[in-house]
Formats: structure tokens, C-alpha cells, sequence
């Protein structure tokens, strides 16, 4: 089935590569579900301009979800 799965991270490229918190449990996760949408949610200060390094086993995110402004 599809599902949505937003994902938290410590940084996001514009490719939809993320670093996480280091125990690889999104990622277990999300390949067990390879049909879902990967939505990662960030703040503008966790979007980096440059390539992130990925492994293998990374999962790339559909989409970025960052705020411009906090309410």
C-alpha cells in the first residue's frame, strides 16, 4: 500500500539524500516499504547546498518539507 512517511534528519540536499541520527532505523524501515512517499521535514538551517554523503543502504526522500519562517 502507499503510505506517506515523514522522516526527521540532521541534513537534507536538494537531491532528497538525508543524514539521520546514526542508528539506520528510517532507512530499515522505509525499505520495507519502497511504494510509500518519503516526505523529510527540516528547518532552512538543515538544508545543505552541497551533495551529502550517502551509503548504500541510504533512502532518498520524494520530497523536502522545509519551513520559511517560524509562527
Amino acid at each position: 500500500t502507499n503510505a506517506l512517511c515523514v522522516v526527521p534528519g540532521m541534513c537534507f540536499d536538494f537531491k532528497g539524500n538525508r543524514i539521520g541520527y546514526g542508528k539506520g532505523y528510517y532507512d530499515r524501515f522505509l525499505a520495507k516499504y519502497p511504494k510509500s512517499y518519503k516526505a523529510g521535514i527540516a528547518t532552512p538551517a538543515q538544508i545543505s547546498k552541497e551533495p551529502l554523503p550517502q551509503k548504500e543502504t541510504d533512502i532518498r526522500m520524494d520530497v523536502i518539507i522545509a519551513c520559511k519562517e517560524r509562527y
